[in-house]
């Protein structure tokens, strides 16, 4: 259950909350050597304040989370046993891209103003927009352990903000699907519910990060599913 109006609702549920807190005080004062009936009721309001409390922010302020189903075996089953030193034309050659950028030089990222130690040797965006918007991000490490940093950095992360719908996999070839997270505006709007639902997918195989990034409105079909189908013909030349 989501409330639209996150913080009407969030300020709604904090006064009921304090007012069934009260109530709840209120009987197992006036009753404590009496009915033991109503010092129970009274016992049960206040755990259920509390409970109301805990889950006020997540039901009506966080953005709401939804299952749907991602089809991700193209991408399980591709079988990479190779280091992979290059990928940009394979991910060049994807004609739906409307842009398409190379973040680094000479194996170094150029995606954030300071240098960083992060192993990443190569790094390409492909964004295709119409309709849903898909922006794909393919991240080439100088090895298998920074790639595995990368992910358990962005598992960790994606979980929280997005919460993780499925994963799987072993340490060097795996995969994570957020949930669709239908998306609150901001306090200035009173966390308003929207109608745009964005999606994330992770797949690492072995020294290689690929990210999947869609946001869509309510009357937008996904294309993830279709790209990652792409993604895996497209990679099986790595063979």
């Amino acid at each position: 259950m989501a409330f639209r109006n996150g913080l009407i609702s969030f300020l709604i549920v904090i006064v009921t909350s304090l007012i069934t807190i009260a109530a709840g005080i209120i009987l197992i004062v006036k009753f404590k050597n009496g009915f033991n009936a109503l010092r129970l009721t009274g016992i049960l309001l206040i755990l259920i304040a509390v409970v109301m409390l805990l889950f006020s922010k997540k039901v009506c302020i966080r953005n709401v989370r939804l299952k749907e189903n991602i089809v991700v075996t193209p991408m399980t089953n591709l079988q990479i046993s190779s280091n992979i030193k290059s990928v940009k034309d394979i991910i060049e050659s994807i004609e739906s891209f409307s842009s398409f950028e190379v973040n680094t030089t000479n194996g170094v990222n150029t995606a954030v103003s300071v240098k960083r130690s992060d192993g990443i040797i190569e790094m390409l965006t492909g964004v295709d927009p119409k309709g849903a918007h898909l922006d794909i991000k393919v991240s080439v490490f100088d090895s298998v352990e920074n790639a595995c940093k990368s992910y358990n950095f962005n598992y960790k992360n994606y979980s929280k903000d997005y919460g993780i719908m499925n994963s799987s996999g072993t340490e060097n070839d795996r995969y994570f699907v957020t949930y669709k997270n239908q998306l609150r505006s901001s306090a200035e709007t009173m966390f308003q519910l929207t109608d745009t639902y964005v999606t994330y997918v992770f797949f690492q195989k072995g020294n290689m990060i690929i990210r999947l990034w869609e946001t869509r409105d309510s009357g937008d079909s996904s294309k993830i599913d279709s790209y990652i189908n792409l993604l895996s013909n497209k990679l099986s030349t790595l063979k």
